[in-house]
Order: C-alpha cells, then structure tokens, then sequence
C-alpha cells in the first residue's frame, strides 16, 4: 500500500495478538510486540485521537506525539 504522501509504502506482517513486523518508507520498519499493542490500547481505548503524521510538529495528545 502506498504511504500518504506517496513516497513510500505499507505493509505489515503478523498479528496484535503475538507481534508484527510494520514496513514502511523507503527499507524501514518496526517490530512491535503484543505487549506493545496492550500498552498503546491502555491508553488510546474508548478515545479519538489525532494521528499525529508530522515528524517535527505532531498534533499533542496525538498518536504521533
């Protein structure tokens, strides 16, 4: 999947519940543990948030910040 900005990609591998491997950009990615996903849900369950996309200015209290 193209990123936003089409400059990039998506993809990921795996699931929540054991752990995934997120590639994106240009070569990177991200493992992230099933522990990962419970500590971000702990926080962000029940709310709307912002996604937070920018690098130098993310919204605050955004997913990016």
């Amino acid at each position: 999947m193209k990123m936003w900005n089409e400059k990039g990609h998506f993809d990921y591998e795996g699931c929540v519940q054991v752990s995934t491997t997120i590639n994106y950009g240009n070569n990177d990615s991200v493992h992230v543990t099933a522990e990962n996903y419970t500590a971000l849900r702990s926080i962000f369950i029940g709310r709307v948030v912002e996604v937070g996309t920018s690098f130098s200015n993310p919204e605050i209290d955004s997913m990016g910040d």
